[in-house]
Parts: structure tokens; C-alpha cells; sequence
């Protein structure tokens, strides 16, 4: 094996990186997309903003980023509609999965087949590689 990354448990959550180290810690959604211009990516849900990119990217370029899974109120800066497919009780609430395979924690239970809007701030979409 190798190290691939390294730091504190905080580091680690607040920049993992890559997608490859999001994944293995279990840090959110996942999803491709295209880089536009000045923090805009292109991916299959639409148009998403991004605060802060420590990555070098010409438009065009295929990035991957990670939705926090964790953050649905507070900030309507930017959103994600979906169909309800399985709800789960958690400690910190309802695990809720959308059809499209992105998850999120949510403090109370839509209902199986309802089209939900789960609201996010940029701050909850991260560059990785």
C-alpha cells in the first residue's frame, strides 16, 4: 500500500482532495462534471457553484466534486430536486436517497415517490480532482 493522503481528521474533511479519498471516507455525493469559468461546473443534476477551488482548470475540463450530504437548510443558494427511492432513521435523522443515487440527512421523513428540493450553500460543494 501507499499513503495517498495524509493529515488531520479535520484536514481531511474540509479538503480530502480527490474523489477516490471522499469516496473511502464516506465524505458525500459524489458527481462528474465539466469546469465553466470562474467557479461554475457543468454536471448531469445542472449548474453548481463552487467557492473554493485550490485546482488550476480551463473551461472544458472534466473535474468531479463532492456534495455534502449533511447540509439541507440554512442557504438557498443552490439546489437538487429528486424522487424520493428509500428513507432511513439515523442518529442524526432521516438518511434519504434520491433515485439519482445522491444521499442526504434530512431532520424530517418525505415520503417514498415524492419529489423533494433539498437546499445547499455553495460552501457545501468542494473541488476534488
Amino acid at each position: 500500500g501507499r499513503i495517498v493522503r495524509s493529515g488531520t481528521p479535520h484536514n481531511l474533511w474540509e479538503n480530502p482532495g480527490s474523489s477516490w479519498i471522499a469516496n473511502f471516507l464516506g465524505l458525500g455525493n459524489i458527481l462528474s462534471g465539466s469546469w465553466m469559468s470562474e467557479g461554475k461546473v457543468d454536471t448531469k443534476i445542472g449548474i453548481l457553484n463552487i467557492r473554493k477551488c485550490t485546482h488550476e482548470h480551463q473551461p472544458g475540463d472534466k473535474i468531479n466534486i463532492l456534495i455534502r450530504p449533511d447540509i439541507e437548510t440554512g442557504s438557498t443558494e443552490q439546489n437538487i430536486k429528486g424522487i424520493v427511492e428509500d428513507i432511513q432513521f439515523t442518529r442524526k435523522g432521516f438518511k434519504v436517497l434520491l433515485a439519482s443515487g445522491m444521499h442526504f440527512y434530512m431532520s424530517s421523513s418525505p415520503s417514498h415517490g415524492e419529489i423533494i428540493k433539498v437546499n445547499f450553500p455553495s460552501e457545501g460543494v468542494i473541488c476534488l480532482d
